[in-house]
């Protein structure tokens, strides 16, 4: 079977995004989607999975439903020289703090270092703290579980986890990601 363009299968992904959102607020099947675009039923799984991981789409039992997406992402923000600054600082405790490579987190400071062009210093000094994040080991496990815990904070939903507390057992809890912030304290491997 040939594989499919990029631009067909963002212009794919974009049809079942919007048959979602916009005919199906209260959510639909991916039969339904399927039926809906003429895209085969596989391929709508596909798309869907890849969208979740991006935040556009959840599951709630069989229904896949749209998310606040737009609400999520910032389009512009301008900064005083001291504001950026102060986002420097906490970037520099982010990458104190985590002991593992954070991909979410490195291309948000690289991103952030591109906008302050016009303050090269405060720039330059945030892309190296994107650089100090990206020396850090990755962890593919640990990057799932944060993505998670950001969207579970986003959309103000509880999230389920497994968790082992230093020297204890492993036991199975839900929480309510209200609030995050970095430690110093490494994680184990369970």
């Amino acid at each position: 079977m040939p594989r499919i363009t990029e631009q067909a299968k963002q212009s794919g992904m974009e049809r079942v995004w919007l048959t979602i959102k916009r005919k199906h607020p209260y959510g639909i099947t991916e039969a339904e989607i399927a039926d809906a675009t003429k895209i085969h039923v596989r391929t709508v799984n596909n798309y869907l999975n890849a969208m979740r991981e991006e935040g556009k789409v959840d599951k709630v039992g069989k229904l896949w439903i749209a998310t606040d997406y737009e609400e999520t992402r910032l389009l512009s923000v301008e900064l005083s020289a001291e504001e950026a600054y102060t986002l420097y600082l906490g970037s520099r405790l982010l990458v104190k703090q985590h002991d593992k490579r954070n991909e979410l987190a490195e291309k948000a400071l690289l991103q952030l270092a591109d906008k302050l062009v016009s303050n090269v210093q405060i720039g330059q000094e945030i892309a190296q703290a994107a650089h100090e994040l990206a020396q850090r080991p990755l962890d593919k496990e640990y990057q799932s579980t944060f993505k998670t815990m950001v969207r579970g904070y986003i959309h103000r939903k509880c999230v389920a986890i497994r968790y082992k507390p230093l020297n204890g057992k492993a036991f199975e809890t839900t929480l309510s990601t209200y609030m995050m912030e970095p430690s110093a304290i490494a994680t184990q491997r369970m």
